[in-house]
């Protein structure tokens, strides 16, 4: 509807139904928030002269500009290349709203130097370049319906416009193949503008798109117009082939003139004209609907979504086309609920910053959720955005009756680390109130509406209080000298001792707990050290230079979600001479790394003591589990048979045992683990393919193998024994983090196997 003359066939397009998770069997990854607020946009007509929209682009456009900042849209759609256009184009793109320019030839732009074109005559690449400014547009889309408007459009020859004729040399279909093609190698081919999307042209129906054919190897987004008739945006379509709904208008037009590609719907909504039919909205459902229309489309992937139109064409409320905008056309350029929703839901979720990585969050819908339709969004400070709303009719435009839809009451389930909820609302006029929101065992009741409604989710704030230091004499943290919470790692002890007992040279320590992210993002964990140093953050190791060096700081990069707790270890090392320790990080949009503060730290337990009864037991005749004989519950691996026998079933020699079941970890930190048999042994802990000491043979021997492990967590293990012949022995010891010589493994950590 970029022209002045108005269309006479309604095109629309449908809505993506996104079906409420009853449960979701796994997390949902959000969207970045500001990615919504990015696909916004609106039609404008910033060139109209005269009495064109009562002169208010013309002699109000201060009004105008105001009002499209105060509604928070990124993008406008428009065309023309007069001076003024081209200067209040430039006015909004300083001010962050980008312009998707319609190539149009009766507006002064073309292909190139061979087509016709009125007013400036420019070439789009030259036109953009040297005029509008290549930082004013977002995309440039190809002519505007032209099976509606190709009377006011003509080609090489300037005295005879296009024709509708297929016959004719100057059909418009035939035109718009050359004009993409054109326009394709004119903007790709100059270096200035080869990076600015190209929007496919927009028909009226379905009819049109086969007339253009495949065009894309021309474009970079399909093109869709999606006026409902008064219908609500989630319908399924009133028509062959679900006409009507998004997936018609995504599979049966844009698809047919850009397969493959991903879509920009550049015009659609609805009019609030008062009389001359039934396929109009009144204003209250204007503002339900017009919300849903842009999270609808943004669910389906839909690129830009820009309504039609800012501002109505004129005051005549019984006239269709004058009822299209956002705005009234008076004294005040007054708003539609419509323009106050949008403003309410983009302005609450605009976040600009530095590119980032959303999380998933965890979390189920219950109870009353037939036609529950969400978008689950996120912003760089962590905070989750649910929006929710009924995705039903509330008027009928065969009848013209309006329906009122009762709320409907779901259960939100959300994780532990949420630790407040705030509900944003909209009432009949759209105006936005919040409320916070009981969360209560992890669950939190709403009543949902027909109108868009958004809980904003806050992971709890950070309290820590730092890490658990453990000190040790020696460099292989032989003897535990003391265990204390440090705030921080940021130490200078030059060529003193740590704590009291530790020495001044060869001592260790180790700083276990957890880390707190602070946003969702990527992190750069770097360590100083003099001398070694050693960093595992959620259990990856990010540092490994345990050696000799002066002051060098080493780093690692790892993804951490906001508001989740990840395990955390730091080894030190001091050989001789001067001794530091530093951790920093450089969070998420940082350019500057930082010290680990405090508030982001949490010390490990001291020990977290189980309530195992052992592990399963398995006795089997034969060196390589021949035979079962007996299965019992071993409180401990902890046996010395000597030459007898290891029970009254099993003789004393040629026998295997296989131990199973779940170890769990007293404390954060590297455990070591020691089997003694007399003859073979493997060792298997968390991974049950690989073991970690694998000595299958006659011995009387004692090996040991470092593991990392996390307080309170349980891990699979398994060992296997065999004994040939003469003596029998079999001992699983361990070092854990809070001791300082070896023990046998204790029943209290182990669970047996069922």
């Amino acid at each position: 509807m970029l022209n002045t003359q108005f269309k006479s066939v309604v095109l629309t397009a449908a809505i993506s139904t996104i079906i409420a998770h009853c449960a979701n069997a796994t997390p949902v990854t959000a969207l970045a928030s500001d990615s919504l607020v990015e696909a916004s946009s609106v039609g404008v007509h910033l060139g109209v002269t005269g009495s064109g929209y009562g002169g208010v682009y013309q002699n109000r456009f201060p009004e105008v500009r105001d009002k499209l900042v105060e509604l928070g849209v990124r993008n406008v759609r428009d065309g023309n290349s007069t001076a003024a256009t081209i200067s209040r184009m430039q006015e909004l793109g300083a001010l962050g709203i980008k312009t998707i320019y319609v190539l149009d030839a009766n507006g002064g732009t073309k292909a190139n130097s061979t087509y016709w074109a009125n007013g400036g005559n420019y070439v789009i690449d030259d036109f953009i370049k040297n005029q509008l400014g290549v930082n004013n547009i977002a995309a440039l889309e190809l002519p505007n319906e032209l099976n509606l408007f190709y009377i006011y459009e003509k080609w090489h020859n300037a005295s005879e416009p296009l024709s509708n004729d297929p016959a004719s040399s100057l059909y418009w279909g035939e035109y718009i193949k050359a004009v993409a093609q054109d326009t394709y190698a004119t903007m790709k081919g100059d270096p200035a503008t080869a990076n600015i999307p190209i929007i496919g042209p927009s028909f009226s129906n379905e009819a049109s798109y086969h007339v253009a054919g495949d065009l894309s190897a021309y474009v970079d987004y399909g093109n869709v117009h999606h006026y409902l008739a008064g219908r609500h945006p989630g319908t399924g379509g009133w028509g062959n082939n679900g006409y009507g709904s998004i997936d018609w208008v995504y599979n049966y037009c844009a698809a047919v003139t850009a397969s493959g590609k991903p879509v920009a719907m550049t015009e659609g909504g609805y009019s609030t004209a008062t009389s001359g039919g039934t396929s109009f909205v009144n204003e209250t459902i204007h503002g339900k609907y017009l919300p849903r229309l842009l999270f609808n489309h943004f669910n389906k992937g839909t690129r830009w979504i820009s309504p039609y139109e800012f501002i109505n064409r004129g005051t005549n409320l019984a006239v269709s086309e004058d009822n299209f905008g956002l705005l009234r056309n008076d004294t005040t350029l007054s708003p539609k609920p419509a323009y106050t929703a949008l403003k309410s839901v983009l302005n609450l979720l605009k976040d600009q910053g530095p590119a980032f990585t959303p999380a998933a969050l965890d979390y189920t819908l219950s109870g009353s959720t037939s036609n529950i339709r969400q978008t689950l969004l996120q912003k760089r400070d962590g905070d989750f955005y649910l929006c929710l709303w009924i995705e039903k009719s509330c008027y009928d435009p065969n009848t013209g009756v309006v329906t009122t839809i009762p709320n409907q009451s779901i259960t939100l389930t959300v994780p532990a680390n949420i630790g407040t909820a705030t509900v944003y609302s909209l009432d009949d006029t759209s105006a936005l109130s919040s409320a916070a929101a009981l969360i209560s065992s992890g669950q939190i009741s709403l009543s949902i509406p027909d109108k868009i409604t958004i809980v904003k989710l806050t992971p709890a704030a950070a309290n820590g209080t730092g890490l658990r230091g453990q000190y040790y004499a020696g460099n292989n943290f032989n003897n535990l000298v003391t265990a204390r919470i440090d705030p921080t790692v940021n130490f200078n002890w030059g060529s003193g001792a740590l704590v009291t007992g530790s020495g001044t040279d060869n001592y260790t320590v180790r700083w276990v707990g957890e880390v707190q992210a602070a946003q969702t993002g990527a992190y750069t964990f770097t360590t100083t050290t003099d001398d070694g140093a050693r960093l595992w953050v959620n259990n990856m190791l990010l540092v490994d230079k345990f050696v000799s060096q002066s002051g060098v700081a080493w780093s690692g990069t790892i993804n951490l979600t906001a508001g989740v707790k990840y395990p955390l270890t730091m080894e030190f090392l001091e050989l001789e001479g001067n001794a530091s320790a530093k951790l920093e990080w450089l969070r998420p949009g940082q350019t500057v790394k930082e010290i680990v503060p405090q508030i982001q730290l949490y010390p490990a337990p001291i020990s977290t003591i189980g309530t195992g009864t052992g592990l399963k037991g398995q006795y089997y005749s034969g060196n390589n589990f021949n035979t079962l004989l007996t299965t019992r519950t071993d409180p401990t691996v902890n046996f010395n048979w000597s030459g007898g026998s290891a029970m009254s079933s099993v003789g004393p020699d040629n026998f295997s045992v296989r131990w199973t079941g779940q170890i769990q970890a007293l404390a954060s930190g590297n455990y070591t683990f020691t089997t003694t048999t007399d003859d073979g042994v493997r060792l298997y802990i968390g991974d049950l393919q690989t073991p970690l000491i694998d000595k299958w043979l006659n011995q009387n021997a004692t090996w040991s193998v470092t593991k990392m492990l996390v307080a309170g967590q349980k891990y699979d293990i398994q060992m296997d024994y065999y004994e040939s012949t003469g003596g029998a022995t079999a001992k699983l010891q361990w070092i854990h983090p809070d001791q300082t010589g070896l023990q046998i493994v204790p029943q209290s950590q182990f669970y047996p196997a069922p």
